[in-house]
């Protein structure tokens, strides 16, 4: 499911946490969802310090943005009608 090149989800992380609930090892999850041992770990981690709100998936926010919302009407109503297109 999860190895290189895609993120787990947060059912996969939520479900993985129920096997080690049940008894299941760490390898032996790590195994039935195609992570690393590690990965299991840091989901196991998460869940004691933070519950299950800690396994959501965070979303990289990216840039932060250099006008205030309200810098962005400014400038759109500066351009005029029809110059700017918001996407």
């Amino acid at each position: 499911m999860a190895r290189k090149g895609r993120r787990s989800s947060k059912d996969e992380r939520i479900d993985a946490i129920r096997l080690l609930e049940q008894g299941y090892t760490k390898v032996q999850v790590a195994r039935i969802f195609n992570v690393t041992e590690s990965s299991v770990y840091g989901w196991q981690k998460a869940y004691r310090e933070g519950g299950l709100a800690a396994l959501s998936t965070k979303i990289a926010s990216g840039r932060k943005r250099l006008l205030t919302d309200k810098q962005m009407l400014e400038l759109i109503s500066a351009c005029g009608p029809g110059s700017w297109s918001a996407s």
